[in-house]
């Protein structure tokens, strides 16, 4: 949970940190204001760190460090679905479960995971910022029930060297 309860205080915390999807509100440039239980099973840092933080570099998008100017920069940010899905939100429209490939760099070694991507306007402010939605696409695929809480974290553990 955000120190800052500046957008998600009082009820609305405890409905939006009781769904198991992690759900961010970033703005325009993708700064991270917010985010839920869930999506800090995502992060890689406290809460302090990764606030106001673009959302590639909190995630550690294998893109994020293409360029010195960091997430949203490089030349595959044009075309990045996570970037593009927060531009309609910002003009107001909804982006609902779009396929999306996340390539993720943890302790050294590239995580590939199929997400679906949910961006839908949150008109707390003009402009509008968006809540962020990135759900296990093998999940929804497999017809499972939703990965609890602790799965991303599973999700996100690299491979052990003994293999175990």
């Amino acid at each position: 949970m955000m120190p800052n309860e500046q957008y998600f205080g009082g009820v609305l915390r405890l409905v939006v940190d009781s769904e198991p999807t992690p759900i961010f509100l970033v703005d325009d440039d993708m700064r991270i204001l917010e985010y839920n239980t869930a999506a800090g099973e995502l992060l890689d840092a406290d809460a302090s760190a990764v606030q106001h933080q673009r959302a590639g570099e909190a995630l550690h998008c294998l893109h994020s460090t293409d360029v010195a100017e960091g997430c949203g920069h490089g030349p595959f940010c044009q075309s990045c679905v996570i970037r593009n899905s927060v531009k309609n939100g910002i003009h107001g429209n909804q982006v609902v479960r779009c396929q999306h490939k996340m390539e993720l760099m943890r302790q050294g070694q590239l995580l590939e995971m199929d997400t679906l991507i949910t961006a839908l306007p949150f008109p707390y402010q003009e402009p509008y910022l968006v809540l962020l939605a990135i759900e296990s696409a093998s999940d929804i695929e497999g017809n499972k029930s939703r990965l609890p809480i602790s799965g991303w974290s599973q999700l996100l553990s690299p491979p052990s060297a003994t293999g175990q």
